[in-house]
């Protein structure tokens, strides 16, 4: 049953993807994300966000080495494209651009466009994460729609937003080729395959199984 509640299917999953059963709070997930991306030191990434961001995918950015931007809202209040655009040609050397936004404001429900923002983000070689926030038990999730330069890098959201969910692990979904680990993001008890007395130790292959955390599983219930 476990392994049948973790299908992808739901969210328009394809091979290049992962799937992650992980926090218990989205905010978490999205630090998670964060190390997940190898950002390097020396380098200062862009990130767009939008107005209408929840605060666990704004202020968290703001804590990195990252240079955060809000994209202008345009006269209907949604993330302006033409302004995204702009500030994409304005940034345009810059290696590392990513526009982490928000699916739905928290606040007024607004969907946001965000398959336009990642056709986008891809064209002028970005990435594109979404937050589903309050709007994930609700939508359809699709990360690879039929546009295919609309694809989505990676998902977010909380499970505590679906009925029966406070409490619950978050949950991140993200191509494969961002994954850059070659140890879990927390080493503990569920993550190796091997270990002895001398300090030697491998981690399991699969990337679902070592991120899974055995041990914040038992810490929910």
């Amino acid at each position: 049953y476990y392994s049948i509640g973790r299908r992808k299917q739901y969210f328009g999953f394809k091979l290049m993807g992962s799937n992650y059963f992980m926090k218990s709070k989205d905010f978490q997930i999205l630090e998670n994300l964060k190390d997940h991306t190898d950002v390097p030191d020396e380098k200062r990434p862009i990130i767009f966000v939008l107005h209408m961001e929840h605060h666990s995918n704004q202020t968290s950015w703001f804590e990195t080495i990252a240079k955060v931007i809000i994209i202008p809202s345009n006269s209907d209040g949604l993330p302006c494209l033409k302004s995204l655009e702009d500030l994409l040609e304005i940034y345009k050397n810059i290696p590392i651009k990513l526009a982490a936004v928000t699916g739905c404001s928290n606040v007024t429900g607004i969907k946001t466009n965000y398959y336009d923002i990642a056709r986008i983000m891809h064209k002028n070689n970005g990435l594109c994460f979404v937050d589903f926030a309050c709007s994930a038990p609700y939508v359809n999730i699709d990360m690879h729609p039929a546009d295919e330069e609309q694809y989505l890098d990676a998902i977010t959201f909380s499970s505590h937003k679906f009925l029966g969910g406070p409490g619950t692990s978050g949950v991140l979904i993200l191509n494969k080729k961002l994954y850059k680990n070659l140890v879990p993001y927390n080493p503990e008890g569920g993550t190796v395959s091997y270990t002895n007395q001398w300090g030697n130790h491998d981690f399991i292959d699969e990337i679902e199984t070592r991120e899974d955390e055995l041990q914040q599983v038992y810490r929910n219930f």
